[in-house]
């Protein structure tokens, strides 16, 4: 009977001891576990904001990848429009050059008419002066009725007729050539300043589109900055993903 109630006591004992214990760790495990519960949502939460940061930073990388495609596409046409007005400026050049060297050479040309016009009229001047001053024994009409025949004086009536003929053709034919040629250089005059003109035209265009190329250079260089930038915050926030996605 005392062993019986000893034993029984010892139980109780052990019992009532226990139980302050076991509710005790009962209560900080469930803490424990309410706190880790807690932390998970917040990582979680933290993990779904973040890969939305990466979703909207992918877009935009995206985004600018097209943009710096475009802007460079736009670079290499732009260059080629510079090279193209280059290359027509240079033509333009020669051609003017080409039509400058056309234009003295008739100045030129008209100079050696002009002086071959005044030779005429000072030789057919001293012609008619020296033909006046000797009119007495080489008047026209001395000079045909002197010949011994009446075929010899028909000869040289169409000689004299001939020769003022023909100096009258040589002046005629000066002028009219002279004509021809400042008709021409008025010609070439209208078209050199037309090229004048283009020439100003292409350099003016030449220098909006270097300008132009400046721009689009600076746009093409932010967008290529830009998008190494983002390249970096991206892979930032995927290390920042991955660190979570152990946590959680």
């Amino acid at each position: 009977m005392n062993a019986s109630i000893s034993l029984k006591h010892c139980l109780e004992l052990l019992l009532g001891y226990a139980k302050p214990h076991f509710l005790l760790v009962t209560a900080l495990l469930s803490f424990s576990m309410l706190g880790y519960g807690q932390d998970r949502v917040a990582l979680e939460k933290k993990k779904k904001d973040i890969e939305k940061k990466i979703n909207y930073t992918n877009s935009l990388l995206k985004e600018t990848k097209i943009n710096k495609v475009a802007s460079l596409n736009q670079l290499v046409t732009l260059k080629r429009k510079i090279e193209f007005r280059k290359r027509l400026i240079s033509t333009i050049n020669r051609e003017i050059n080409l039509l400058d060297n056309q234009i003295e050479d008739n100045h030129k040309m008209i100079s050696s008419l002009e002086t071959d016009l005044e030779e005429l009229k000072t030789e057919y001047a001293d012609m008619i002066y020296y033909g006046y001053k000797n009119r007495s024994s080489y008047s026209k009409l001395v000079f045909i009725f002197s010949s011994k025949d009446f075929s010899q004086a028909q000869k040289r009536l169409k000689y004299i007729q001939d020769y003022a003929n023909y100096r009258q053709k040589q002046a005629d034919i000066i002028k009219y050539t002279r004509q021809l040629i400042d008709k021409k250089n008025h010609k070439l005059e209208a078209r050199r300043q037309e090229k004048r003109l283009l020439l100003l035209s292409k350099e003016s265009e030449r220098t909006s589109l270097k300008s132009e190329k400046s721009e689009k250079n600076n746009l093409y260089n932010k967008l290529k900055s830009k998008e190494e930038a983002l390249k970096k915050e991206l892979r930032h926030k995927q290390k920042e993903a991955g660190r979570l996605q152990k946590a959680i």
